[in-house]
């Protein structure tokens, strides 16, 4: 429905929008490799291109 499974479908005014097997999941936190744990808006803040990407690639 929304694309590959881990891909970003909506990355915008603080929201992030995941694709899964079945549907679309909204990240709250995420926790990128190496790196503290931080909120969806500040994993958003200063990323531009983000929708379409895959998480853990």
């Amino acid at each position: 429905e929304g694309g590959e499974p881990g891909s970003i479908v909506l990355a915008r005014e603080g929201s992030l929008w995941v694709a899964t097997g079945k549907g679309i999941l909204e990240i709250l936190e995420l926790q990128p490799e190496a790196k503290p744990r931080m909120s969806a808006r500040a994993f958003i803040q200063g990323r531009r291109g983000l929708e379409g990407e895959i998480l853990g690639k």
